[in-house]
This record gives structure tokens, C-alpha cells and sequence, in this order.
């Protein structure tokens, strides 16, 4: 028992020291160390046992303070998005590179993509392409496999904020600072119609995934519009928000739309009526919002250095992300939700966990 109370002791002491030096994996639980203990065989080994087991049960939702930093290019990530297929995660940078990671966060590649910021990034549904939107006032096209740029899209007369691709790959939808949403041909990269009933910068825009004939978007006049594509008209109208809207999409099953406002509110409105179904209010601008592919969970980034997972359908607070120092200003989860990946404009962190059984650890830092 004194050898126990010892050995506690110190780990208390070393915990936060080792901490702050490296990355955690697969580190022991409390069963572990109660085995080591009673070998008794390497006292060395208890005490690092413990430790490690102790920064597990404690110190998991403490940032880690050394940042995976990639050689090649500075580390300013501006926007992340995962592969449907689950086998990559792309990262956008302010400096106009895009960084391409497997989801253990090794960073695989890196493509000079753009020469302004990167703000949206999307992947087609079936992981082969990679589209990109920047503050150059274009898109680019690229092949996944072969990292080559396709096609670069251009019309748009301003900054882009949004983009995403259509439930069968064949389309894109952006949003832009010149007030307007365009739909593009992704075969022949051409702009085939634009939608401007915003009169403000228009920060997001989702197709409906049960309906590629719809699409939701939010802007900074505190607006969010529900699109018919074939008639050009809003279907509804939300007029709800009392500042921007950042993020508008649609739930799993097109029933639902979400909002993040930078009124500290998120939404949940019915895609089919427009009325409010669920409102979350939080202490900070709400940056992001998204379902998880279950529709069962809402992942929120907001301007405090939290993101927070909700159940989409009591509301119920499910986990809270100790996530950066700095505010969070993007929050995405994995087609799975195994994996979730954080934003600030420092550095982005990558996270695997069990939600359904509310456990989470910080696999990488990049």
C-alpha cells in the first residue's frame, strides 16, 4: 500500500511534465496499472504505467501544447473536410496549401493549391475528387489518387466561403462574398445558374442529401434560404437569426436543417415547414454546426476554445471538446464520427473517440 501511495504520488508530479512533450496513444487504464502493481516486478515500470495511465483518466481533456508542425509549409489551417471513404483528411491553409493527412494525422502530401486563403474544402461523395474554394474568387478541382488538378472554377465576383458537392458527385454549390450562390457542372467545370436572394456576404451552402434539387444557405444578413434548383425560387424563408448565419446544412435524412450564428444560437428548423424545431443557445458566436451521418448527434465550434457534441433529438449535452486556446472556428465530423476534426488559426486537432459511449482522446495535433 506505501508503495502504491508512492508511486501515486509521483505520478501526480511527472503527469503534466510529460504531457506537455508528447502525443498520447493507447495509453493504460486504471486495470492496468492495479496488474502492474501487483507484479510488482519493475518499480520504473509501475511508475510509467501510472502515468501514463493517470494523464488517460485526467489529463485527456487538456490540449496538448506541441502541435504536429509539417515541414514544407507553414501552420495556419483555415478549414478541414474528411474523405467519405474515411481514408483522408484535407486541411486548408491561409497561406493557400492544401495538406492531405490518413487518419492516424501522419500528413501524407501537400498541394500548393491556391495562391489566397483557403476557406471550404469538399470531398464528392464517391472520395474522388477534392474541391477547394478561396479568397481568390475560385474553385479547384482535384483528382484524389493523383493529387492533379482537374479544373479551376471561376465567375464568382468576390472571396469564396462555401462550397459542397451534390448527393451524385455531378454538381458543386458555392457561396460568396458577392452575395450570390452558384451551381457548377463538375464534368465540364461550367457555371450553370446562380441564386441571389441574399443581400450580404453569403457564408454557407448544402444540397439536400435525400435531394439534389435543394439546397440550404446562410449569410451575414442573419438570413437562411431553402432552394428548389429546377425553379430557382426559396421553398422557405428563416428569418429567425438575429445576426450572420455561418453555417447552414441539411440533417442525414433531409428532414432538418441546422444553423450556427454568430447570434450564439444554433438552430434546428423543419426542412419541410421552416419552423423552428430545437434552439441551442451557448455563451459565444456559434461558428459551425453539423449533423453526424447518424443524425443523431449536432458537432458545434464556437468562438470559445470548446466544441460541444448535442443529441440532434432531446438536446441533451452529450461532450464537451477542450479543443484549443485560441477560439475554435470549424468543428467536422468523420463519415463514421469516429473521428472529429477541430480548427483554430494555429493549428487543427484531430480526435478519436467513441461517442456513443461519450469517451474521446486527442490523437494528433497538426
Amino acid at each position: 500500500m506505501r508503495n502504491y501511495v508512492l508511486l501515486y504520488l509521483l505520478s501526480l508530479l511527472y503527469a503534466p511534465a510529460l504531457m506537455s512533450s508528447m502525443i498520447v496513444r493507447d495509453v493504460p487504464n486504471i486495470h492496468q496499472i492495479r496488474e502492474c502493481l501487483l507484479r510488482n516486478t519493475n518499480l520504473s515500470e509501475a511508475l510509467f504505467t501510472i502515468i501514463f495511465a493517470y494523464m488517460n483518466e485526467y489529463f485527456i481533456r487538456t490540449t496538448l501544447n506541441r502541435p504536429l508542425v509539417s515541414s514544407n509549409h507553414p501552420m495556419t489551417p483555415s478549414a478541414a473536410a474528411f474523405s467519405p471513404d474515411g481514408q483522408w483528411l484535407a486541411t486548408g491553409t491561409y497561406h493557400g496549401l492544401v495538406r492531405i493527412w490518413d487518419p492516424d494525422g501522419i500528413e501524407k502530401q501537400s498541394l500548393d493549391a491556391h495562391p489566397a486563403p483557403i476557406r471550404s474544402l469538399a470531398y464528392s461523395p464517391d472520395s474522388r475528387l477534392l474541391a477547394t474554394a478561396s479568397d481568390d474568387k475560385t474553385v479547384g478541382i482535384w483528382e484524389s489518387k493523383s493529387r492533379s488538378k482537374l479544373a479551376i472554377l471561376q465567375g464568382h465576383e468576390s472571396h469564396l466561403n462555401s462550397i459542397a458537392f451534390s448527393p451524385e458527385g455531378g454538381h458543386l454549390i458555392t457561396a460568396s462574398d458577392d452575395e450570390t450562390i452558384r451551381l457548377w457542372d463538375v464534368t465540364t467545370a461550367q457555371n450553370i445558374t446562380q441564386f441571389g436572394h441574399h443581400t450580404d456576404w453569403v457564408c454557407s451552402a448544402s444540397f439536400n442529401p435525400k435531394d439534389g434539387q435543394q439546397f440550404v444557405s446562410g449569410g451575414n444578413d442573419a438570413m437562411v434560404h431553402i432552394w428548389d434548383i429546377r425553379s430557382k425560387n426559396t421553398i422557405h424563408t428563416i428569418s429567425e437569426h438575429r445576426n450572420n448565419v455561418n453555417t447552414a446544412s441539411f440533417s442525414p435524412d433531409g428532414k432538418e436543417v441546422v444553423t450556427a450564428s454568430d447570434d450564439k444560437t444554433v438552430g434546428m428548423w423543419s426542412a419541410k415547414s421552416g419552423n423552428i424545431r430545437r434552439r441551442f443557445t451557448l455563451s459565444d458566436e456559434v461558428r459551425t454546426a453539423y449533423f453526424n451521418n447518424d443524425g443523431d448527434q449536432i458537432l458545434i465550434a464556437t468562438d470559445s476554445k470548446n466544441a460541444y457534441i448535442v443529441g440532434a433529438a432531446e438536446g441533451d449535452w452529450i461532450q464537451t471538446l477542450d479543443t484549443h486556446a485560441k477560439p475554435t472556428h470549424s468543428a467536422v465530423f468523420s463519415a463514421t464520427a469516429q473521428h472529429i476534426v477541430t480548427v483554430n488559426y494555429d493549428y487543427a486537432l484531430l480526435w478519436s473517440s467513441l461517442y456513443k459511449a461519450h469517451q474521446k482522446s486527442k490523437i494528433a495535433l497538426f
